[in-house]
């Protein structure tokens, strides 16, 4: 089960989609997430179902985002990258 990690910025996400910031006691959006990453801060999100930690997929979540509206912050080959690297039997770095 994973812990709580104080000032880490931890968000809940709810059934629903939701996100909820437990240290500010208030829902949040995908921009304010990518506001927190901007400003240097460092962020962890759980599932509340099961409280595994999803940080990457909202991460992931944020960056498509752009793509969707034309905006591509990543580039393709980035992306490919990502995808090599998340190869069963890959090690994370």
């Amino acid at each position: 089960m994973a812990t709580r990690q104080r000032g880490t910025g931890n968000i809940i996400r709810y059934p629903n989609r939701r996100l909820y910031d437990s240290d500010l006691s208030a829902y949040i959006t995908l921009d304010d997430v990518e506001k927190r990453i901007l400003a240097g801060r460092r962020v962890r999100v759980v599932r509340k179902k099961d409280n595994n930690d999803i940080t990457g997929y909202v991460l992931l979540k944020v960056l498509s985002k752009h793509a969707e509206d034309g905006n591509n912050r990543v580039s393709v080959e980035t992306l490919c990258g990502f995808i090599k690297k998340a190869e069963p039997g890959a090690q994370a770095s």
